[in-house]
């Protein structure tokens, strides 16, 4: 009887052993690059996909929202916050794009969520004051996950850690607006 030979399964294989050829460099698994830069952490990049989910739900549900106010000026503030998402959004993507990372791909099913619940809450009350309110519940589950997102992520630095400040910047500024609405 012959025992067949078998490649040692990865988490038993010391870290420093585990490797790949790319190119010119070995890249560690550790996300470190033997002669080179470090790799994007993996803390970074899940930072960066938060922030991107995160701006997208706030477009769409500006989206979502925007033909049922009719308050000219709650409506010009709205138009600068779905501007202000699709910019931290597009800039979170393309970090992750240039570090060879895959962004998060549109989750439909969150948004058709998002949309049949912005839909039934306006059903009977459209009023400014309560799509305001809905949109600093909105503002505040943003915040809320973000804040977990960077605990969780408590190695990210650099532009995640920067764009993450700056949308929860953004968002306590939105609340801070939209409270003129109530």
């Amino acid at each position: 009887m012959v025992a067949k030979a078998t490649a040692p399964r990865r988490e038993n294989v010391p870290r420093h052993i585990l490797f790949s050829i790319t190119g010119k460099d070995a890249i560690l698994f550790s996300g470190q690059k033997k002669g080179g830069m470090p790799d994007m952490k993996n803390d970074d990049i899940e930072l960066l996909r938060e922030v991107q989910r995160n701006a997208e739900m706030g477009m769409h549900a500006l989206e979502v929202i925007n033909p049922k106010v009719y308050d000219d000026s709650m409506a010009l503030m709205l138009a600068r916050e779905s501007f202000k998402y699709g910019e931290l959004h597009d800039r979170a993507r393309a970090v992750l794009l240039s570090k060879n990372q895959t962004p998060d791909p549109v989750n439909k099913v969150k948004q058709l969520m998002l949309t049949a619940s912005i839909q039934g809450n306006t059903l009977l009350n459209s009023t400014t004051s309560h799509m305001a309110e809905m949109l600093i519940r909105g503002s505040s589950m943003g915040m809320t996950s973000l804040w977990k997102a960077m605990n969780r992520n408590e190695k990210a630095d650099g532009q995640a850690l920067e764009l993450a400040g700056e949308l929860l910047d953004f968002e306590e500024n939105n609340i801070r607006e939209l409270k003129r609405y109530l």
